[in-house]
């Protein structure tokens, strides 16, 4: 939208509407049209880490009126890869806490199926 031209509290507006997840926008665009100061305004979305980081971006632009589509497309490659990041370390902890469960699973099954009938043979066959 800031690409498009749309001004800085029209895009909060409508990211506000429409995009799942970004209802505290509203709030921020209600503040920002009652003429809060932008810190307060991106004060009710503090504990969206994402949200705070792209009004982070926007705060620069909305004080200056440099235009800043570059600097939140970056903020956005870096989210991406921060989000990518923490699949992979969970993915790679879920894989460490598998071994105990799967080893108390199979070890009992591969003892009896496996290594008693050879034990057992061994053993007849040496009486």
């Amino acid at each position: 939208m800031l690409r498009a031209g749309a001004g800085i509290e029209t895009a909060v507006r409508r990211l506000s509407q429409d995009v799942p997840g970004c209802a505290p926008l509203a709030r921020v665009h209600r503040g920002l049209a009652a003429g809060r100061r932008w810190q307060d305004a991106w004060s009710g979305v503090d504990s969206q880490v994402q949200l705070r980081e792209f009004g982070a971006e926007l705060a620069f632009a909305h004080a200056t009126g440099a235009p800043t589509v570059q600097l939140l497309e970056l903020t956005a490659v870096q989210a991406r890869r921060r989000r990518r990041q923490a699949v992979e370390e969970q993915a790679a902890r879920l894989a460490v806490q598998m071994v105990l469960p799967l080893g108390l699973c199979f070890l009992p099954g591969f003892i009896l199926l496996g290594v008693i009938p050879v034990v057992l043979g061994l053993v007849e066959e040496l009486a």
